[in-house]
């Protein structure tokens, strides 16, 4: 079939995520097709590296016979999977708008691969705790896949352990991602375990796939900002100067990311009532440290605490806060903004993330707080 050449992934780019890819994005499909994956990918913070998974699928839908039908994505965080997995619904979204062109050849060519003509160009995956789960997908390996997971929703079920899963489909899960996958492994430095277990199931599971012939077995792709001195240079793949001149990619790696330690001093606390007391003079100094970020211009404000209360304290402490001073217009505006989503999180508590209801909460807060 000659429908679909690589150098209409930029145009796929383009329909799915509504931008031209990066040069490194164009030079890592080039990479895969001619050598395969490589080892590592040393790619920083920002620079798309969930576009990965439009990668690995293109190049299945180009050479189906050469690359896995399932593609993995394992990071150690829980928000991190979730944007992951609304990427990958994006995908699946414009995989079936037939006004796209380029959309529609590599959805055609995805569902050539299942048994199931009726069957969608490629079904999406969240593997992690705390939402409903759906298994079907076990039951049709032959349909392209994207899985996004945390660590141990992967690796409990590659060790015959899945969590949730009943002993008797444990065998399935396991031969179902231990074979004709492609596991994307995120901050790779956080989960050094996990990644030693992989080498060493992608070791011992390739000799039995070499005595029973079972096909293709998992492969393991690092992604890590921070390579380690083994790693030989061949294989990394990492940015080049055209990305790093690129204008986009260059307002991103040169931004400044100011980082300060400041202890805070409190009091042998002797009953609940002092422990209260310097929880609240730590909710003071954290108000006081995001309306000064406010009033430098910064449009993303986090305080992450460890207690509820001290992110309420904080809370209140933002929304009644008085302006220090004239500081422009741009910083009146923005501690205006500031004061009015903190005002909403002390009244209602939207805003503030945290305890077992948190996977209900959070979509709800980011689609009312922009400044979530």
């Amino acid at each position: 079939m000659t429908d679909m050449l690589a150098s209409d992934f930029s145009a796929f780019m383009r329909e799915v995520t509504g931008f031209d890819p990066f040069p490194w994005q164009q030079r890592l499909l080039d990479t895969v097709l001619a050598t395969g994956w490589p080892k590592l990918l040393d790619l920083p913070t920002g620079t798309g590296k969930t576009s990965t998974l439009l990668v690995g699928l293109y190049a299945l839908a180009l050479e189906p016979d050469r690359f896995a039908r399932r593609i993995a994505l394992i990071v150690d965080r829980r928000i991190i999977v979730d944007q992951v997995d609304e990427f990958a619904r994006r995908m699946h979204a414009a995989l079936g708008d037939s006004s796209k062109p380029v959309c529609a050849k590599v959805s055609r060519r995805l569902r050539g691969l299942s048994s199931n003509p009726d069957a969608e160009p490629v079904r999406v995956v969240q593997l992690r705790g705390g939402i409903a789960r759906d298994d079907s997908w076990v039951g049709t390996p032959d349909q392209p896949t994207i899985i996004a997971s945390t660590v141990d929703q992967v690796g409990s079920r590659l060790l015959f352990r899945g969590y949730g899963v009943s002993e008797c489909m444990r065998p399935v899960h396991a031969g179902v991602l231990a074979r004709d996958c492609l596991f994307l492994l995120d901050e790779v430095h956080l989960a050094t375990a996990f990644e030693e277990t992989l080498g060493h199931l992608q070791t011992t599971y390739a000799q039995w796939s070499a005595r029973t012939g079972t096909g293709r077995g998992l492969q393991v792709v690092r992604m890590s900002a921070t390579p380690r001195g083994n790693d030989r240079p061949s294989d990394i793949f990492g940015l080049d100067a055209d990305d790093r001149a690129h204008p986009v990619l260059a307002k991103r790696l040169n931004a400044a990311r100011p980082a300060s330690l400041e202890t805070v001093k409190t009091k042998r606390a002797a009953d609940a009532e002092g422990e209260a007391a310097n929880r609240a003079l730590l909710a003071d100094v954290a108000s006081k440290r995001a309306v000064s970020a406010a009033g430098t211009g910064a449009k993303r404000i986090g305080i992450v605490v460890n207690r509820v209360d001290t992110a309420h304290g904080s809370a209140r402490r933002q929304g009644s806060r008085p302006r220090e001073g004239a500081r422009g217009a741009a910083a009146h505006g923005a501690d205006a903004a500031l004061r009015q989503v903190c005002d909403s999180i002390a009244a209602t508590g939207d805003g503030l993330g945290g305890g077992r209801v948190q996977p209900v909460e959070r979509p709800r807060v980011r689609g009312r707080n922009q400044l979530y």
